[in-house]
């Protein structure tokens, strides 16, 4: 049996701004696969293609910031042979800046 390779991106942390915006994740793989979120990451941030097979990507799309700074999970799954493979994204937003007049 082909053993299936995974890779996204280049990290398994993102760090991304208080604006609002939209990031590609490249996802390397030789096997079926699909992308989610935890419930407490659904309320700012949008998953684009959530499934695929093979190499291929999603987009993260999120909300500005303007409370504190978030946290988020995005996990995905993977279908290698007959088992179920988790890898897990960690994303962290900073707050927009307040700035005193």
């Amino acid at each position: 049996e082909e053993l299936e390779v995974v890779t996204i991106g280049d990290a398994s942390n993102i760090y991304i701004s208080s604006e609002a915006g939209r990031r590609e994740v490249p996802l390397t793989a030789t096997c079926a696969w699909t992308v989610e979120r935890d419930s407490l990451t659904r309320q700012w941030v949008n998953i684009e293609r959530k499934s695929g097979e093979g190499d291929g990507s999603f987009n993260l799309v999120w909300r500005a910031n303007e409370k504190f700074p978030r946290k988020g999970k995005v996990i995905v799954k993977l279908s290698i042979f007959t088992n179920m493979v988790y890898l897990l994204l960690s994303l962290f937003q900073t707050k927009k800046p307040v700035f005193l007049q």
